[in-house]
C-alpha cells in the first residue's frame, strides 16, 4: 500500500462513524487505486458485520484562482441542500482533506450514460425510447437546479473567455498549437477553420449586443459524468468556480445529442427528438425565442470545436493508421455540423447591425 494510501485509510478509519452512524463499532477500511479516471482516485471499501459502504477519494488539482476539490465539494453539498427531486443529485460529500487536497464522496451506483448509449444498439437489444426520453428530461432538469445556485439577476454580454477558448481549439485543430504538449499529427484540412475565423470576427464587432444569461459553470455536462441508476441521475465532476453564460453548458451537451448517430448509431429523428425534450425541459415555460437561439448557435460552435479537438488528441494516442482513417471520418462529420451552425450564426447576424 503507498503512502497516501495509507493516509488515506487512516483518515477513514478515524472518520468513518461520521460519515455513516450506521456502521456499528468494529468496521475494517480497504483503500485500493481507481483506475480509469482522469485523476488519480481511490476507491475505499468500509465493512462492518451489517453494512458495507463504499467510498471513491479523489486526489484533485489546485492552483491560485479554484481549488477543484473543494469547489467540487461545496457544489455538491450546495446542490443536494437546495434540490427537491428525488431523481436528481450530485454524489453526497464526505469530507474534503485539506492536508491531502482529497476530496471524499459516498460512491454511486450505475452506468455513465456515454456507456450506456454505446451498448443500447447492440444487436437484438430493444432499445426503449421512452426510457431514454425521461432521462434526457432530468438531465435538463439537473443541469436548470445546478444553474439556479447563483443566478445573475440580468443578462450580460459574452465575455473575452469565449474567444480566447474557441481560438485556442482551433488552432490545435490546424496544428499552429500543440493541446496538452501534444502536436496534432491530423490537422484539420479545408477552409472550414477559416471560414469560422471570419464569423469570429463578426462576432467580436457586435459582442456587446450578444447578451446570456450568467450562472454557476459546470464545464463538463457531458455523457461520461452523468451516472443512471433505477431511473435517475447523478451528476460528477463539477469543479468549476467560473460564473459563465448558462448557453455554454447547455450547447455542450446539445452536441453530444447532435453526435448520437455518428457515436452511437441513433437515427438523426430521435437525436433532434432527444434535442427538443432537452430543451423545452431546460427553459420551460420561457419561449425559446430567435435571439436565444442565436446564443446557443455561437456556443454549439464552440462546443463542437472543443468536443473535435478531443477527439483528434484521442487520434493521436492509438495507431497511427487508425488515428489517420477515423480522423478522416471524424472531419467529415464536424465539417458538416460546423458548417451547419456557421449557417445559423451568419442568418442571425445579417439582422443585427453593426453601429
Amino acid at each position: 500500500m503507498s503512502h497516501k494510501s495509507t493516509l488515506i485509510k487512516n483518515h477513514i478509519l478515524k472518520n468513518a462513524k461520521t460519515y455513516f452512524p450506521d456502521l456499528g463499532e468494529r468496521y475494517s477500511v480497504m483503500v485500493t487505486p481507481y483506475v480509469g479516471s482522469t485523476y488519480q482516485m481511490y476507491y475505499c471499501k468500509i465493512e462492518s458485520e451489517s453494512v458495507t459502504k463504499k467510498v471513491f477519494a479523489k486526489c484533485t488539482p489546485r492552483s491560485e484562482q479554484n481549488n477543484e476539490g473543494l469547489t467540487e465539494f461545496n457544489h455538491y453539498r450546495q446542490f443536494n441542500k437546495i434540490n427537491t427531486n428525488p431523481n436528481i443529485a450530485c454524489p453526497r460529500p464526505l469530507d474534503f482533506i485539506e492536508d491531502l487536497n482529497i476530496l471524499l464522496t459516498e460512491a454511486v451506483p450505475g452506468d455513465n450514460l456515454h456507456r450506456i448509449f454505446k451498448n443500447i444498439h447492440r444487436i437484438f437489444k430493444k432499445v426503449d425510447k421512452a426510457e431514454i426520453a425521461e432521462i434526457i428530461k432530468l438531465c435538463a432538469l439537473w443541469l436548470r437546479t445546478f444553474h439556479s445556485i447563483a443566478k445573475t439577476a440580468k443578462k450580460e454580454a459574452i465575455n473575452e473567455r469565449y474567444f480566447e477558448d474557441t481560438i485556442r481549439y482551433m488552432r490545435y485543430l490546424s496544428d499552429r498549437q500543440p493541446y496538452e504538449g501534444k502536436r496534432n499529427k491530423f490537422a484539420f484540412s479545408g477552409k472550414i477553420l477559416f471560414e469560422i475565423e471570419r464569423v469570429l470576427n463578426q462576432l467580436l464587432l457586435i459582442k456587446s449586443k450578444v447578451l446570456c444569461e450568467y450562472a454557476n459553470r459546470n464545464g463538463d455536462f457531458g455523457l461520461s459524468n452523468i451516472i443512471i441508476h433505477d431511473r435517475a441521475i447523478t451528476v460528477l465532476d463539477i469543479d468549476s468556480n467560473r460564473i459563465e453564460p448558462v448557453a455554454q453548458d447547455i450547447s455542450a451537451f446539445l452536441v453530444a445529442m447532435e453526435l448520437m448517430p455518428y457515436l452511437y448509431l441513433f437515427s438523426r429523428k430521435h437525436s433532434a427528438r432527444y434535442k427538443s425534450i432537452f430543451l423545452q425541459t431546460y427553459f420551460q415555460p420561457q419561449n425559446i425565442d430567435a435571439e436565444l437561439r442565436f446564443v446557443l448557435s455561437v456556443y454549439e460552435l464552440q462546443a463542437l470545436l472543443k468536443s473535435c479537438m478531443r477527439h483528434h488528441l484521442t487520434m493521436n494516442r492509438i495507431n497511427p493508421v487508425i488515428g489517420k482513417f477515423a480522423s478522416m471520418y471524424l472531419q467529415c462529420i464536424y465539417r458538416r455540423k460546423l458548417s451547419g451552425v456557421l449557417f445559423k450564426i451568419e442568418s442571425y447576424l445579417k439582422k443585427i447591425p453593426i453601429i
